[in-house]
């Protein structure tokens, strides 16, 4: 099955160009994760959405963003893992779930 799923983290997950200022103010933030070019009924296709899914809820969460603040990573940390998985359950794939809950994502 091919779908998209969004990484959502506070209210949505659907723009590209809606990238917040820090990571405590991504409430409204979104980034569209097309899965479609996926087999999400292999281990290895679920595998790959988790990653592409991961890698939009990092850019989103701007935990790579350069800054003085000492609490910055750990709230961007906790808003990956937030929108990890608000997006991994609205995915309603059990093969994205489950190759979530046996990622190792850092």
């Amino acid at each position: 099955m091919r779908s998209t799923v969004k990484t959502i983290v506070g209210a949505a997950v659907c723009s590209l160009f809606a990238l917040p200022a820090a990571a405590d103010s991504v409430e409204n933030a979104s980034i569209a994760v097309d899965i479609s070019q996926h087999d999400l009924t292999t281990d290895a296709g679920a595998r790959d959405a988790v990653k592409d899914i991961y890698k939009a809820a990092k850019q989103v969460c701007q935990i790579d963003l350069p800054t003085v603040d000492p609490r910055h990573h750990f709230k961007a940390k906790a808003c990956v893992k937030q929108a990890m998985e608000k997006a991994v359950s609205s995915s309603g794939h059990q093969t994205i779930a489950g190759a979530y809950a046996r990622a190792e994502l850092q």
